[in-house]
């Protein structure tokens, strides 16, 4: 059984006093990580925190750009460079990086934030130097093409609907109310985007984004686990240290006061059941003596059963249905301007905005004047440091946390100053910022009410302010999804239908989803006809023991070869032969009522570019033609016919009952050749449904070698990719039982 949030609390809170005690902590219930810090020459920032405790290890790479310093009349376009980051290099195409990580058992992903957008990875600690080489590669450059911009931007779109369009909400909290509390458009606006401001870049855009904000002096490497700061350093300097630093822009000023006035609208969802609000209040400062009394405060408001409004407001009185909060788009220590406390409240359709508004204003009240007695705020502190320990104890979330606060506040060792921000707050303080923020002229309100309960003709209703979807335009010659065209196969006369047995149909290209290939449709079966028809004569299968070439994976893998077997209408393998030798066969009596089964048909021969131009080729099956009824003839009584004897019910069934065909047994690849690569979805899983039947039914798992990890351009001298033997090699067996 699983343990519960509380108890792996709990046990981590012990493991780290018993880590801080071990390495000799000054303080004995404190857990100071390891933090070591170097900038090397081009301005690239590298945190490296050892623990050794696993072989594993946690990437992530940060770069000071996000929802804020986006251009203007590109809203969204920071996110959807998000997604362009994935979409490969010119020397690491698209697919190689999903590759290298998730065929080691590992992952990667990629935020945006306001202030910073991030992407990490976690895998073995023999993938360290892949991904070090991957990020330092799309850091030089990245593929820029139309289609995969394109692509991608068809992606953001429908998290747009997915997320905001099509949902009970739409995320107004995160969306919208930061538009009414801030005066700055760089602070208010959304970071999904409009479809209009999305439609319009280009790229020109994408290129000077690229150039203008993710290079090496704007960015910060956080590497966690099992290395040492020495080899992280040394790593880094090998990889990312020929990276020339690039101009970046000034970041444009953000600053705004506190709110004057408060400031409050009505808004209408046609999807939601209940309303509820969103109550925003502008935070203090980063790093200002305000800022931990603050999230402690917001812990005691609102954070979890145990809070202040859970139990007056649900518990309680049940003037709400739920009670939630949160800071900015993550964790309240990470922004660089400025952000929004926001609770969200849930309530009844019989209930009263203004109702629940007091209720809440009548706790914030009740801090101000009696502050908080030490039982419970040092319950609230000791739920805050476990929280904050257990979400640095994973690698890769720790990587990125340090590399965060360095990128944000400039010094990574606030990781282990938090604990003593948070155990700093006295009951005064939090009495002090309550009276100073949460205040009604420093709040901004939504409420967000179901459009049942507004009246027929109200502006605030969804559908009176709801802007139609864009049409989708109709696909004209090549398709292009993510990096992958596809040209519409022509539209065929459909054949007349005889009475016959239809034969089988053929396979037609699967459609692929944004970012993936398309898979190869599989080869089309024959139709084995009666004796007494005149099939068409099938396309010529190769001879027995040809070979054919699979289309490689993307990212240049080696094409395997697979040996087609031979026909089994007149033997059948007695014995697996060895590796290249084609199987001892020996004559087999034919069953009464057994079908021939003909050989597949040869395998697509493999693309020379991991982009689909058209669809692979499938056989076409030859017309077909009406099967004439069979005569059966009439037995001719001869003078003295033989009596069988009687046979059991059982046999009878079993004679008259035709024999399953032997199935067709796929010979072993050729000694020499590299094994068949199964292929990856757009987030690097595999999809086994996808496998030809001739081929082996389980294969190697990808090698990271300078196939799949084409060598880099020249670092250093005397430097060179990594090692495709050991480091690599090692990633793949790690996830290599399957």
């Amino acid at each position: 059984m699983p343990s519960s949030p509380r108890n792996k609390r709990t046990a981590t809170v012990l493991a780290g006093c018993l880590i801080a005690a071990t390495v000799g902590a000054a303080t004995p219930d404190r857990w100071n990580l390891p933090v070591a810090t170097r900038k090397l020459d081009n301005g690239l920032t590298v945190v490296v925190s050892e623990d050794h405790s696993s072989p594993t290890i946690g990437i992530s790479v940060v770069y000071r750009v996000g929802i804020r310093t986006e251009p203007r009349d590109r809203t969204g376009f920071a996110h959807l460079f998000e997604h362009l980051m994935f979409e490969g290099t010119p020397g690491a195409p698209h697919g190689v990086f999903d590759r290298v990580t998730s065929d080691g058992g590992g992952d990667n992903n990629g935020s945006t934030h306001p202030d910073f957008t991030t992407y990490t990875a976690r895998a073995p600690v023999s993938a360290l130097e892949p991904l070090l080489w991957l990020e330092a590669d799309r850091m030089k450059t990245l593929a820029f093409s139309k289609a995969s911009l394109d692509g991608q931007r068809d992606v953001v779109k429908e998290e747009i609907q997915d997320n905001v369009n099509n949902r009970p909400y739409g995320g107004f909290a995160e969306t919208d109310l930061p538009l009414l509390a801030f005066q700055k458009w760089e602070n208010g606006h959304d970071g999904y985007g409009s479809f209009d401001d999305l439609d319009k870049a280009g790229l020109d855009d994408v290129r000077a984004f690229h150039r203008e904000f993710y290079g090496p002096n704007n960015a910060v490497l956080g590497i966690a686990g099992d290395v040492t700061p020495e080899q992280g350093f040394a790593l880094a300097q090998k990889y990312f240290g020929a990276i020339s630093a690039r101009a970046t822009p000034p970041r444009p000023d953000v600053d705004e006061p506190l709110n004057t006035a408060e400031k409050r609208i009505v808004q209408g969802d046609g999807l939601a059941k209940l309303p509820a609000l969103a109550i925003g209040w502008k935070m203090p400062p980063r790093g200002s003596r305000d800022q931990a009394a603050m999230v402690v405060l917001g812990e005691l408001l609102a954070g979890g059963d145990a809070s202040r409004l859970h139990q007056a407001l649900v518990k309680g009185s049940a003037l709400a249905v739920q009670v939630g909060d949160f800071t900015g788009s993550g964790s309240p220590w990470e922004y660089d301007g400025p952000t929004l406390y926001t609770l969200v409240a849930i309530y009844k359709t019989d209930g009263k905005a203004d109702v629940l508004l007091a209720a809440i204003d009548a706790q914030i009240e009740r801090i101000e004047k009696e502050g908080v007695d030490p039982a419970t705020l040092e319950g609230v502190k000791t739920r805050m440091l476990a929280d904050w320990y257990d979400d640095l104890e994973p690698f890769v979330d720790r990587a990125e946390t340090l590399a965060v606060l360095q990128a944000t506040w400039g010094n990574a060792a606030v990781a282990n100053q938090v604990p003593d921000l948070i155990d700093g707050v006295t009951s005064v303080d939090i009495q002090r910022v309550a009276a100073t923020y949460l205040t009604h002229a420093n709040r901004s309100i939504i409420d967000r009410r179901p459009d049942f309960m507004l009246p027929p003709g109200d502006p605030a209703r969804s559908d009176a302010r709801a802007k139609p979807a864009p049409k989708r335009p109709v696909p004209t010659g090549k398709v292009s999804v993510g990096n992958i065209q596809i040209a519409p196969t022509p539209a065929a006369p459909a054949p007349a239908i005889p009475a016959a047995p239809a034969p089988a149909p053929t396979a037609k290209p699967a459609s692929a989803r944004p970012g993936q290939q398309a898979p190869t449709p599989p080869p089309a079966t024959p139709t084995v006809k009666p004796e007494a028809s005149k099939p068409a004569e099938p396309p010529p299968a190769p001879a027995s023991g040809t070979t054919t070439t699979v289309p490689p994976a993307p990212g240049g893998t080696q094409p395997a070869t697979a040996t087609l077997p031979a026909k089994p209408t007149a033997a059948v393998p007695t014995k697996p032969a060895a590796i290249g030798v084609a199987p001892t066969t020996g004559a087999a009596p034919a069953t009464a009522g057994t079908q021939a089964t003909k050989p597949p048909q040869p395998l697509p021969t493999a693309q020379p570019s991991p982009r689909i131009d058209a669809p692979a080729s499938t056989p076409k099956p030859a017309p077909h033609e009406p099967t004439p009824s069979p005569v059966v003839p009439q037995a001719k009584p001869s003078s003295a016919p033989a009596v069988p004897a009687s046979p059991k019910p059982d046999a009878a069934k079993a004679a008259a009952k035709p024999a399953e065909p032997a199935p067709i047994a796929a010979k072993p690849a050729t000694t020499g050749t590299t094994p068949a690569v199964p292929k990856t979805d757009g987030a690097g899983q595999r999809n086994n449904a996808e496998t030809k039947p001739s081929l082996p039914a389980k294969s190697a798992p990808v090698q990271p070698s300078p196939a799949t990890v084409p060598p880099p351009q020249p670092v250093k001298s005397g430097s060179g990719p990594p090692d495709a033997a050991s480091p690599a090699s090692k990633a793949s067996d790690a996830s290599g039982k399957q």
